[in-house]
């Protein structure tokens, strides 16, 4: 993997999206946090910078409809690498 998510720059303002922990946390070493517009409960990746805003995705969703094209996102190397993981095992949604 050639980007290292831990010390990648994430300028002010960045937000992940997160899942609601209502569903489940996906991998044993989820951090649990709280959404920033609405929240709720929601987990994400232990190696998510603290200064990056949380949010669900139904928030985020709210936010991409505000933004319409004006929205970016990007997803890390070890982000899909951990999505083709989780996926490869079967598990169901």
């Amino acid at each position: 993997m050639s980007e290292d998510p831990v010390n990648a720059n994430y300028p002010p303002g960045t937000v992940a999206i997160c899942s609601p922990l209502s569903l489940q946390a996906y991998f044993a070493d989820d951090v649990t946090g709280t959404c920033a517009d609405c929240g709720i409960a929601v987990c994400f990746r232990p190696y998510v910078p603290k200064h990056v805003i949380k949010i669900c995705v139904a928030c985020a969703e709210k936010r991409a409809i505000r933004k319409g094209s004006k929205l970016k996102t990007r997803v890390t190397q070890q982000t899909l690498a951990e999505l083709a993981l989780y996926y490869s095992k079967g598990t169901k949604q």
